[in-house]
């Protein structure tokens, strides 16, 4: 039934790796939104921190790289590195978690992707949530089983750090439904600009890894980007502020890059 979705989905997502000085400092997901290999992403995976912290990133020697299913990776910049909204009335900037990523090279071919539509979420609507999460595994995990000095191992563990689970597994795909949308109005104190966002609630959960990914509605088009996985209260007398996920996902609608595209000297 929804064979060729999952499988539009499967090609445009792709797996990112942050590296700083040839340490990996962040993994995620990101979506392609063009045959140009232009991507959405999390910021907080784009940048290996959160909350955002500018001019601390700008110290930092980072490489992103981006590898889809079946096509040699590339490395990426950072267009868009997330979005503050500076208001009066609050205490510090409000960010909102979404990042813009370009090739560094223009690509030697087109590459698969979905196409995007900025609409308001429905609720009770379906949708579909895809990411390079935790919970995949290599199959009969070889990827634990694999001597390391053996001819070749190290080729394939410096790989499995670029991304090329991707190759290997591609992404997890889940289908889950609008519970909840809240809308976020405001303007910017410092430039005059409004915004306006809405986080979605989606009643499946994605794990860690899944962050940037994209929610897909039943059309085949990214209408959101995954931003975390909601949690809530386990709160004990020995532990007050524990929390345990709740198995849902929270994501933000593509209102936000709109804004920022279109405002963005």
């Amino acid at each position: 039934m929804y064979q060729e979705l999952y499988a539009d989905i499967s090609k445009a997502c792709c797996a990112i790796t942050v590296f700083e000085d040839e340490e990996v400092v962040s993994e995620g997901t990101g979506f392609t939104i063009n045959a140009e290999g232009q991507i959405l992403t999390a910021a907080h995976v784009a940048l290996g921190q959160w909350p955002v912290d500018l001019k601390k990133y700008a110290d930092r020697n980072t490489k992103i790289i981006a590898k889809l299913p079946g096509i040699p990776e590339y490395e990426c910049q950072l267009a868009i590195s997330g979005l503050e909204i500076r208001v009066t009335a609050f205490s510090k900037p409000i960010w909102i978690d979404f990042a813009a990523l370009v090739p560094s090279n223009a690509l030697p071919a087109s590459v698969p992707f979905l196409r995007s539509r900025i609409l308001s979420p429905r609720l009770g609507e379906e949708v579909f949530v895809a990411g390079y999460s935790e919970e995949l595994e290599i199959p009969f995990g070889v990827d634990r089983l694999l001597r390391r000095d053996v001819p070749g191992a190290a080729d394939f563990y410096k790989a499995m750090s670029r991304g090329y689970l991707a190759d290997m597994t591609g992404p997890l795909i889940k289908r889950g439904v609008i519970g909840n949308s809240q809308g976020l109005y405001a303007q910017d104190s410092a430039s005059g600009r409004t915004i306006s966002c809405e986080i979605i609630f989606i009643d499946n959960g994605m794990n860690p890894g899944a962050s940037g990914g994209p929610v897909v509605n039943s059309e085949g088009e990214a209408i959101g980007i995954i931003t975390k996985r909601a949690i809530t209260s386990a709160a004990q007398g020995a532990d007050p502020s524990l929390a345990i996920p709740s198995g849902c996902t929270i994501a933000i609608s593509l209102h936000p890059l709109l804004a920022a595209s279109s405002d963005t000297p």
